[in-house]
């Protein structure tokens, strides 16, 4: 699985949060998955230029998504995304990515 988001205010957006919230439904009463683990990618881009600037909170969600059953296996992080260029100037990014 692949889950993308926009940094905004040290966090994901609305929408992605409100996808992570529905996650609960698929809960069982023992508040465990319905379903088998899943590998799970993270992409995010932020217009911040400080890689480390949202760790905390990269680290906090990558915690809940495990109690989802979704184990993170790579985080592909954009910085300084303000302008539409960045990424396609970023060559090891690209790599990484695909």
């Amino acid at each position: 699985m692949v889950f993308g988001s926009p940094v905004y205010i040290w966090q994901v957006t609305a929408q992605m949060k409100m996808l992570w919230d529905r996650l609960c439904g698929l809960f069982d009463e023992n508040f465990k998955p319905r379903y088998a683990a899943k590998s799970l990618f993270i992409v995010y881009s932020q217009g911040n230029p400080n890689a480390q600037a949202f760790q905390t909170s990269f680290q906090t969600n990558e915690a809940v998504l495990k109690m989802f059953g979704l184990n993170v296996v790579d985080t592909i992080l954009l910085t300084g995304g303000g302008d539409p260029n960045t990424v396609a100037n970023n060559k090891e990014l690209l790599l990484k990515a695909y």
